[in-house]
């Protein structure tokens, strides 16, 4: 029996399957009692990581363990999800997530200014990604995520600062 030390820090459940929680992006609910995944990374035994990451990417109910705090995941997706496994050793590693967010091991502002430019077609200055989060930023474990940010939102974001004079043109 291979030993993973589940129980001490972070882990993910579903069905049976049972494996470490490496790194995890979601946006809570409405009621607060379930999260949406939109990212996953977890490490353990072939099949367990792979029934986790099937569970996931058919919008299964996953129980998520953090640092003693437990709650319900799911996905909620109306676009492209992405998963794959990969062997480490005796063990695997699988990451799956959602098409169209933000993912980085660490924050830079510099860098997810860019990917937010692109996003909104439209310049966005590093010093915005900290006034943005409130809007786009994630609930994260051991990473850095932002959700995806319309024009149009933008546009009014940057609207409201002018007239509340929190900016200068």
């Amino acid at each position: 029996m291979l030993e993973l030390g589940i129980g001490r820090e972070a882990w993910i459940a579903h069905g049976g399957a049972k494996v470490l929680l490496e790194a995890a992006a979601w946006s809570p609910s409405w009621d607060g009692k379930t999260a949406f995944l939109v990212f996953l990374s977890v490490v353990g035994p072939r099949e367990a990581v792979r029934a986790v990451l099937a569970g996931w990417a058919t919008g299964k109910s996953l129980s998520v363990h953090l640092e003693g705090k437990a709650f319900q995941g799911e996905r909620r997706s109306y676009g492209k999800t992405r998963y794959a496994t990969h062997r480490l050793g005796r063990l695997y590693h699988g990451v799956g997530y959602e098409e169209g967010y933000y993912f980085a091991r660490e924050r830079d502002d510099r860098k997810a200014a860019l990917w937010l430019s692109r996003k909104v077609e439209a310049p966005v200055h590093p010093d915005w990604v900290e006034r943005l989060l409130p809007e786009i930023g994630l609930q994260t474990y051991r990473m850095f995520a932002l959700a995806p940010l319309s024009r149009w939102k933008y546009e009014r974001l940057v609207k409201e600062a002018i007239l509340n004079e929190e900016v200068s043109v």
